[in-house]
C-alpha cells in the first residue's frame, strides 16, 4: 500500500520517535523540493537511516534480553513451585508421623485437631 503523504507515518512515544518521525516528513517533503541539493538529501537520509537502524537493534537487543530474563523467571518460579509441593509434602509426612506418635497405631484419629495445609 503506497501512502501518498508523509503524515501517514505512525506516531510512536518517545522523544527519539518523534524527532525521527519529524525527520521522514521533512526529509519526504525535502525531496520534492528541487532547491534542496541531492548531496545534502543524501547525507540527511543516511544519518537518518543510521540513527533508526540503531534505534531498531537496540530494541531488538532489549527484546532478546527481556525474553531471556523471562524464560529465566519461568524457570525459577517453575523450581520454587517444585520446592514448595515437595515441602508441602514433607509437612504431610511429619503431620502423619506426629499423629501416629500421639494416638498409636490402632486408635482413632477422629478429632485430631491438626492444621489442614494451606493450597495458594
Amino acid at each position: 500500500m503506497a501512502f501518498n503523504s508523509p503524515t501517514k507515518i505512525p506516531h510512536a512515544e518517545g522523544e527519539q520517535f518523534v524527532k525521527m518521525r519529524n525527520q521522514f516528513c521533512l526529509l519526504a517533503y525535502s525531496v520534492l523540493d528541487e532547491a534542496v541539493g541531492r548531496i545534502v538529501l543524501h547525507q540527511e537520509l543516511t544519518e537518518l537511516g543510521v540513527s533508526v537502524m540503531r534505534k531498531v537493534a537496540a530494541l531488538d537487543a532489549e527484546k532478546n534480553f527481556l525474553r531471556k530474563e523471562l524464560a529465566d523467571t519461568r524457570s525459577r518460579l517453575e523450581k520454587t513451585e517444585t520446592e514448595l509441593e515437595v515441602s508441602r509434602a514433607a509437612l504431610d509426612f511429619a503431620k502423619d508421623d506426629i499423629l501416629e506418635l500421639e494416638f498409636g497405631d490402632g486408635e482413632d484419629r477422629e478429632g485430631a485437631d491438626m492444621p489442614p495445609v494451606e493450597e495458594d
